[in-house]
Order: structure tokens, then C-alpha cells, then sequence
């Protein structure tokens, strides 16, 4: 959207191409036209990536365990600081490590 907003030279607009999105152009109306639009690939490719049985049972165990210090987390207000911040960043590295998982990365 940046090289498309350095395209115009008018401010008026580059303003539009933000509130109108990337795809506008001076003279177009705010909407594409039906003949702008791209053509729909059949048969279209669903975005499905299975994991291993034993994949699933780690990140059901995991995501209990995580609810679990969550809670924890939670209800104890008499701990320090850093220790708090140390199970957030074991929540928040534990929930990357889900989505890395179903990403097969």
C-alpha cells in the first residue's frame, strides 16, 4: 500500500488510496467494477493440514497445562513481578509453539 500511496502526486489522493484501499484508482468508483474483480480458480484449494494423533495429544496436554499456570497466574497476587512475567512469556511461547505446530514449521 506504501508504493501504491507514492504512485499519486495530490494528497487528495493518496488519502483515498488509505481510506478507499489498495485497489483504487482516480476516476474509479469506491467499489471495483464486476469486470475488475479476478476470476475464482475452480476447483478451489482448501487450506487443511492434518497433524499427527500424537501431535494433538501434546498440544491438548500442553494447552491444559498452560490453562492451568494461567489460572494460577491468576489467582496468586502476592508473587513478584518477574515471576509473572516469566509464566506470561511461557504462555505466550507456549501458544507461538501451538500455531508452529499446525503450520508444520
Amino acid at each position: 500500500m506504501y508504493n501504491k500511496i507514492k504512485e499519486y502526486p495530490e494528497f487528495v489522493n493518496k488519502l483515498f488510496v488509505i481510506i478507499k484501499g489498495p485497489g483504487w484508482k482516480p476516476g474509479y468508483p469506491w467499489r471495483f467494477p464486476p469486470d475488475r474483480l479476478p476470476k475464482v480458480k475452480q476447483p478451489i484449494e482448501k487450506f487443511d493440514r492434518n497433524l499427527k494423533s500424537w501431535a494433538n495429544i501434546y498440544v491438548i496436554f500442553h494447552f491444559l497445562l498452560l490453562i492451568t499456570f494461567y489460572c494460577y497466574t491468576l489467582c496468586d497476587q502476592l508473587r513478584t513481578f518477574q515471576a509473572s512475567f516469566g509464566l506470561m512469556l511461557f504462555i505466550l511461547y507456549s501458544l507461538y509453539t501451538f500455531g508452529a505446530l499446525y503450520d508444520h514449521k
